[in-house]
């Protein structure tokens, strides 16, 4: 098994141990083992995440005291968001199957 890489803001590989942002991974093995069926209780045991649910399923991350734009989510390197959307919360993580999720990592 090949220890985990973190890609920073400088673009270069560091491992999560030389990162000097805090920072926090969930891997296949935690989300296999939480047994959430929806995406944001993923974030449930992470630190400094705090996730808004105003409905059924729904999820806005809060991640140190950031969200809405301000909170950039990549599936594949793809943005699910982007800045123009609104300043507020924004529902967007319960439109991903957590059981296609393999690692969460940057939060």
């Amino acid at each position: 098994m090949l220890p985990d890489t973190v890609v920073t803001a400088t673009r270069t590989e560091r491992s999560l141990f030389d990162v000097p942002q805090a920072t926090s991974l969930v891997d296949e093995a935690e989300i296999d083992r939480s047994l959430e069926s929806m995406t944001p209780d993923l974030f449930r045991y992470v630190p400094g995440v705090y996730i808004q649910k105003t409905n059924l399923a729904g999820g806005s991350p809060f991640i140190r005291g950031l969200t809405g734009k301000q909170v950039l989510i990549l599936i594949d390197g793809v943005r699910l968001n982007n800045s123009f959307y609104r300043f507020g919360p924004h529902q967007y993580l319960n439109t991903i199957d957590p059981h296609i999720i393999q690692r969460i990592d940057g939060v």
